[in-house]
């Protein structure tokens, strides 16, 4: 009896240190607390990891310049506002697409590149990279290029956001080797829940409070909160701000 108590800690042990272990593949790509226009900080391994596998999560901080960026897994009524006030500002932005938006918005897609924004790649299925084959990462990415480039005869630019910014070393190294650049951002807030309109500027203010110099702003166009406060978001900010493509720094 002691002896079949024996092996089943040692089962659940070694269970517990798999678990923990693969967890410890998978990180998630987050700020905590930040505001008062300071540049977040984050880990020296995330710094190392980004120099050698071209990835940013800021542009030039000694810059007044920052990035604009929506992620797009699905449209939920706001891309039309979205595109009409940065239309009205003359700003571009960076989209990020899935394959489910872009076969389901193909028309809106379009808009964003007649309308001078770079449209680039956040997966075709939106799959967690961490927990997947690099055979089956290079097809998340060619195949929305591929879908990408038949319905409009151009290629889309070598940018990827990450699926739920989830990325380990085997990831950036990876992608980066397949000629990507991968974009992370340096400001951001819980608004990707749809359900959730809060109003009275609420967007805005955030926004305001984190922004800094060489700001990758990202932003999810399922909030309405976003698609409602943008025009003022903008106006607010160019009064200390300059918004520029993240081609600018990129070269992509």
């Amino acid at each position: 009896m002691k002896i079949k108590k024996v092996a089943f800690l040692i089962i659940i042990l070694i269970t517990g240190l798999f678990i923990i272990n693969v967890d410890a593949k998978s990180i998630g790509f987050g700020l905590g607390k930040t505001g008062n226009n300071q540049v977040p900080n984050i880990p020296d391994s995330y710094l190392k990891m980004f120099k050698e596998n071209k990835t940013y999560y800021t542009g030039d901080l000694n810059s007044n310049k920052i990035y604009l960026t929506f992620d797009c897994g699905y449209e939920n009524g706001n891309t039309i506002a979205i595109l009409d006030s940065l239309k009205e500002a003359n700003v571009e932005a960076c989209f990020f697409i899935t394959g489910h938006y872009l076969n389901t918005n193909e028309e809106l897609v379009k808009r964003m590149i007649d309308e001078g924004h770079v449209v680039a790649n956040h997966s075709n299925k939106h799959k967690d990279f961490t927990k997947i084959s690099n055979d089956a990462i290079k097809k998340e990415l060619e195949e929305l290029e591929e879908m990408f480039f038949a319905k409009f005869n151009q290629h889309m630019p070598k940018l990827l956001r990450l699926p739920a910014g989830v990325f380990n070393q085997n990831v950036l190294e990876y992608t980066s080797n397949l000629g990507y650049v991968n974009l992370f951002w340096s400001v951001a807030y819980k608004d990707w829940e749809e359900d959730k309109v809060y109003g009275n500027l609420y967007a805005h203010n955030i926004i305001k409070d984190k922004v800094h110099n060489g700001a990758i702003i990202l932003l999810h166009a399922v909030s309405k909160d976003n698609a409602n406060d943008l025009a003022q978001i903008i106006k607010t900010l160019q009064n200390n701000y300059e918004f520029a493509s993240v081609n600018d720094f990129i070269k992509i």
